[in-house]
C-alpha cells in the first residue's frame, strides 16, 4: 500500500511541467494545489514528530543569543571577529598622518565617487569643527556592534531583519548601506524555501566583513600615500582580519553536509504549511510562530516562477523520507511537550496524565473524573484566553459551583500550579497561563497520540 509521501511525489511528477514550458495559469493553479493538498498533507503528518521539530527549530534554538550551544559560540567569534577587525581598522586610520590623507583623499573625489566608496550624501562639516574622516566615524560605528545580533528569529518565515541594527543606520557615519542584498528578488540566498534564519545571518557577516575588508584597502591607501611606498603590514590588523576567516569558515561548516540539508528541507516545508494551511498548530516554534503569516508569499511566488519554488518542496519531501517512515515513540512526544510547555495534559481513552514544569504529577485521574474534566477544561480554555464556568462542564449534570472543584484539585496538584487557577467573575475560573506556555496532548482514532492544540488552537 502506497504511503502519503509516495503519493505526494509520484502526483507532482504527474502534474509537474516541463522546464522550458510555459507557465500557464492553469499550471499555476495546479503546483498550487499540490502544494496545498499533497505537500501539506505530508507535512501535517510530519508535524508530531520530535526528530522533525527538532531540525525545523534548530536555528532558532541553537544560535540565539540565549543560547549555551556549541552552534552559538562559533556565532558568537564571528560576532567579536567582526568588532575587532573594525576597531583595529579605526585605530589605523584614525592615526594622524593617516587621518590627513584619509580627509585628502574624500576631498579629491568626486560626490559619486565618494558616495560609491562611503556611501555618503552629506557635505563637510562646519568650519572651525575639526574634520574626522567619514571612514573612521564609520568604523567606530561598527567597532561599537551597531547590530542587535547577527542572528534573528524574525527571518524564519521570510527575511526581514536586514542588518537587524539597534537605531538604524548612524546618520554621522555617512554609510548607506546597500540593502539589496537582503531583498529575495535579488539575492537567491534568500528566494529559496528553508533556514532562512542562518542565510540570513550569513548575509549579514558577509555584508559587514565586505565593508571591513574595502576599508582595510582603503586604509592602505592612505599609509601607501603616507610612506611614498610599500608601507609595512599592520600586525593587529592583520591578526583580526585572520581571526575572522577563520571563524566565518568555522561557521559556514554548519551549514554543509547531509544534517543541514535536512533541516534546509524541515524548515522549507514548515514554512509551506504556514503558507497553505495557515490555522496549523505551531506553538512548539515559540514566539516565531506569531510569524507565520511572512510566509504567505510562497502561494503567489509559485504562480510567478512555478518550479523554482515546488521543485525544492519536492526534494525536500524525499529528504524527510527517513523521519515519515521512522515510528515516533509517545515517550519522546511528551518529552518534547514537556521542555516546550509548562503544562502538559495527555489524554485518551483510558488514560490521563499531567506534567508539570517536566515532571509528572502522580495522580490517578482515572478516578477522579470531575477534577480531571475542570483542569482540562481550564486549560483547553486558557489556550483560548478565556475562562470556565459550569456550563462548560462536560459531565452534562447542569451548573454547579466550581470553587468545590477548585478546593479538591489543591490536593492533587503542585502548589504553584494551584495558585494560577483564578477566579473570572462570577463563577467562572481561569487558568492563568498564556496558550504558549500548554501543550494538550490526546490519542486519536488510530491510537496515535497527536497535538490536541490542532482542535483547540491558541486564540
Amino acid at each position: 500500500m502506497m504511503d502519503g509521501l509516495h503519493t505526494a511525489l509520484r502526483h507532482y511528477e504527474r502534474i509537474r511541467p516541463e522546464a522550458r514550458e510555459e507557465l500557464t495559469s492553469r499550471v499555476a493553479d495546479e503546483l498550487n494545489a499540490w502544494m496545498e493538498g499533497d505537500a501539506c498533507q505530508v507535512v501535517q503528518e510530519l508535524l508530531p514528530h520530535p526528530d522533525f521539530r527538532r531540525h525545523a527549530s534548530w536555528p532558532i534554538e541553537r544560535l540565539v543569543s540565549t543560547s549555551l550551544c556549541a552552534e552559538r559560540c562559533r556565532v558568537q567569534a564571528v560576532d567579536d571577529a567582526l568588532v575587532a577587525y573594525a576597531g583595529e581598522l579605526a585605530v589605523l586610520a584614525g592615526q594622524p598622518a593617516n587621518r590627513q590623507q584619509l580627509l585628502l583623499m574624500e576631498d579629491q573625489e568626486t560626490p559619486v565617487a565618494r558616495d560609491l566608496v562611503a556611501g555618503s550624501t552629506g557635505g563637510d562639516q562646519a568650519a572651525g569643527v575639526e574634520r574626522v574622516p567619514r571612514l573612521v566615524t564609520q568604523l567606530e560605528w561598527i567597532a561599537d556592534r551597531p547590530w542587535i545580533d547577527l542572528v534573528s528569529v524574525a527571518d524564519y518565515f521570510h527575511s526581514v531583519s536586514q542588518l537587524n541594527l539597534r537605531q538604524g543606520v548612524n546618520e554621522d557615519s555617512g554609510l548607506q548601506p546597500q540593502l539589496a542584498a537582503f531583498l529575495p528578488y535579488s539575492n537567491v540566498r534568500l528566494r529559496q524555501l528553508g533556514d532562512l534564519v542562518s542565510r540570513s545571518m550569513l548575509t549579514r557577516v558577509e555584508f559587514w566583513a565586505d565593508y571591513l575588508r574595502r576599508a582595510e584597502m582603503r586604509c592602505h591607501e592612505a599609509r601607501r600615500r603616507v610612506c611614498q611606498g610599500e608601507p609595512q603590514p599592520e600586525e593587529r590588523v592583520i591578526a583580526t582580519q585572520l581571526q575572522l576567516r577563520e571563524s566565518r569558515d568555522t561557521l559556514e561548516t554548519l551549514f554543509h553536509g547531509e544534517e543541514a540539508d535536512l533541516r534546509d528541507g524541515c524548515i522549507g516545508l514548515v514554512q509551506v504549511i504556514a503558507a497553505y494551511r495557515p490555522m496549523t498548530e505551531l506553538s512548539w516554534l515559540g514566539e516565531v510562530a506569531q510569524l507565520s503569516a511572512n510566509a504567505a508569499a510562497i502561494r503567489d511566488r509559485v504562480r510567478r516562477v512555478g518550479l523554482e519554488v515546488t521543485d525544492p518542496v519536492a526534494k525536500s519531501l524525499g529528504q524527510v523520507w527517513p523521519l515519515y517512515r521512522q515510528p515516533i515513540m509517545e515517550e519522546e512526544i511528551i518529552e518534547r511537550a514537556c521542555r516546550e510547555h509548562r503544562l502538559v495534559m495527555v489524554c485518551g481513552v483510558g488514560f490521563r496524565a499531567v506534567y508539570w514544569k517536566g515532571e509528572e504529577v502522580t495522580v490517578d485521574w482515572r478516578n477522579k473524573t470531575l477534577r480531571w474534566e475542570f483542569l482540562l477544561g481550564l486549560a483547553e480554555a486558557a489556550m483560548k484566553k478565556q475562562g470556565v464556568d459550569a456550563f462548560l462542564e462536560k459531565t452534562g449534570r447542569g451548573p454547579k459551583p466550581l470553587k468545590d472543584r477548585k478546593a479538591r484539585l489543591k490536593q492533587d496538584l503542585p502548589a504553584d500550579l494551584y495558585e494560577l487557577i483564578q477566579p473570572a467573575g462570577r463563577g467562572t475560573y481561569k487558568l492563568d497561563l498564556p496558550p504558549e506556555e500548554i501543550g494538550l496532548l490526546e490519542y486519536d482514532e488510530e491510537s496515535r497520540l497527536v497535538s490536541h492544540g490542532n482542535r483547540f488552537p491558541p486564540v
